[in-house]
């Protein structure tokens, strides 16, 4: 309920000149940014195309994994050895991701040695490089199981129990390498 004030008079009474003049200001603050007044002639607009960076297409199960330019050095020298990897990106404190931490420690025990695992958590960027891209990562918690042929195998995208990585892991430890051509 609104209390009438005293003496007839409107409380709003002076904000609508106030407004009116916030808004005039504001535009004419923006005109005048526009850069309509110079007297440097604008630049001609050039009609050469132009390449839109094409973003990395999304990796699928099988699919050769292969470190880049900005992969931290650790993945990309178990990339380069015959182990299996796993690669997961969690958020702490958040509980979708901490049931994903419990079942990383739950399904490490059963293939200790044989895989190198690695967690990045997103609120520090600079430690995980282009991973993110490079293993189609858009959300946490995420978590990527890469063979020892090094193509990838499974991602999960959310929750995900230690029984079902526990297997993965274990097919990944003991998928075979493909052996190129002999010479």
């Amino acid at each position: 309920m609104v209390e009438p004030s005293v003496g007839g008079a409107s409380p709003m009474r002076g904000a609508r000149p106030a407004a009116a003049t916030a808004c005039a200001l504001v535009g004419a603050i923006a005109l005048a940014g526009c850069g309509g007044g110079g007297s440097a002639p604008a630049a001609p607009l050039s009609t050469a195309p132009v390449a839109a960076p094409t973003p990395p297409a999304p990796l699928n199960a099988g699919d050769l994994v292969v470190a880049d330019l900005r992969t931290p050095l650790a993945v990309k020298r178990a990339l380069s050895t015959r182990t299996a990897v796993v690669v997961s990106f969690l958020m702490p404190g958040v509980a979708e991701d901490d049931l994903v931490a419990r079942s990383l420690h739950d399904a490490r025990a059963a293939a200790a040695g044989k895989v190198r695992y690695f967690t990045y958590r997103v609120d520090h960027p600079r430690r995980f490089g282009d991973l993110p891209d490079l293993l189609s990562v858009e959300m946490t918690p995420t978590v990527v199981v890469i063979g020892r042929d090094h193509r990838l195998l499974n991602v999960w995208r959310g929750p995900v129990d230690a029984t079902l990585l526990g297997q993965s892991i274990a097919a990944a430890v003991a998928r075979p390498i493909r052996r190129g051509p002999r010479s």
